[in-house]
């Protein structure tokens, strides 16, 4: 089970502009400009895993409290956004990047075009015309 139904299971909530759903979590924050916002809700996340371990250094590290787990699981479930967040920006500037590309070899061919269409003589031009 992958950590989007283990979410939608325990009908998890994210406390992101208050409590949202894993359905309004995705809808909302898997846009370039929510990295900010998960990235600092993800930090807090991990600062409050650090407290349940810091809470009893006695404990049974092998048992978990459910609260933990949750934590826990939120915290996955941000970052896994976060990295498809920063895979869309990756593919989105490689397409760019491709189009640019591209853009710039079709002008280099239009020129090329141009310089021999500018080489034929007049008679040559006359018959080409339509």
């Amino acid at each position: 089970m992958n950590i989007f139904e283990k979410a939608v299971r325990q009908q998890l909530r994210f406390e992101l502009n208050g409590q949202i759903s894993i359905e309004q979590l995705y809808a909302s924050y898997n846009k370039s400009s929510a990295k900010t916002a998960l990235k600092q809700y993800a930090n807090q996340l991990q600062r409050k895993l650090k407290d349940f371990s810091d809470f009893d250094v006695f404990s049974d590290e092998s048992v978990k409290s459910t609260e933990q787990e949750l934590t826990e699981l939120k915290l996955e479930v941000v970052k896994q956004l976060y990295s498809e967040i920063l895979l869309k920006e990756k593919e989105s500037k490689e397409a760019i990047d491709v189009k640019a590309h591209n853009a710039k070899i079709d002008a280099l061919i239009a020129q090329k075009q141009e310089d021999e269409l500018s080489k034929l003589s007049l008679e040559e031009l006359q018959k080409l015309r339509k």
